[in-house]
């Protein structure tokens, strides 16, 4: 700042300094008055400081209450998103394994709505399955009169072989017949044979005897 050479403007200069300096007294005073009447208002915040430390205690108890409060509802808010997406999940079936239960949306490649299944589609389906289980039960029972048929060409095959078993023994009792048969003739011809030989020395005996008589 510089030096005041001017005389009227110094004076002019120092009853502004001093003017302000008494409003700013003015104001302190008016503030001291003003914190005097709240104070006689309010004794209580003077007398009882313990007041405002159970009233900031209340507060932060109302905003632990809050913030609980807070916490359940975002806990509500969760499981209720959770059985919404369940019960998403839940309208999706697997072709695959055609149970809701162990089907899913993400897991299940291709999952169908089960509210096809309440349509025509659905009878169509049903139907196919049922004419499926019918094929099946009639090639399973095809299998088993194709087991029963070859069992009984089997049985049939053994009943041929006995057959065939009791021919050979037929055969072979003829041929043993035959056999016996031949034999007979062979001691019939070697008798005959015998009686031959015998019949001249016979006869021969008989002229001697005669002749000797």
């Amino acid at each position: 700042m510089g030096v005041l050479t001017d005389k009227p403007a110094a004076a002019a200069a120092a009853a502004a300094a001093a003017a302000a300096t008494g409003a700013a007294a003015t104001g302190a005073a008016a503030a001291a008055a003003a914190a005097t009447a709240t104070c006689q208002e309010f004794p209580v915040l003077l007398l009882q400081p313990q007041v405002a430390e159970e009233e900031t205690k209340t507060e932060e108890e109302t905003d632990d209450a809050a913030a609980a409060a807070a916490a359940a509802a975002a806990a509500a808010t969760a499981t209720a998103a959770t059985k919404e997406t369940q019960q998403q999940k839940q309208k999706y079936i697997c072709p695959l394994y055609a149970t809701p239960d162990r089907s899913s949306q993400e897991g299940c490649l291709g999952s169908i709505p089960l509210d096809i299944f309440e349509s025509p589609l659905q009878q169509w389906l049903m139907q196919q399955q049922q004419k499926k289980k019918q094929l099946q039960l009639q090639l399973r029972w095809l299998r088993q009169f194709l087991l029963q048929v070859v069992l009984l060409q089997f049985l049939l095959q053994q009943v041929l072989l006995q057959q065939v078993l009791l021919q050979q023994v037929l055969l072979q009792q003829v041929l043993l017949q035959q056999v016996l048969l031949q034999l007979q003739l062979l001691l019939l011809l070697l008798l005959l044979l015998l009686l031959l030989r015998l019949l001249p020395q016979q006869q021969q005996q008989l002229v001697k005897g005669r002749g000797e008589g």
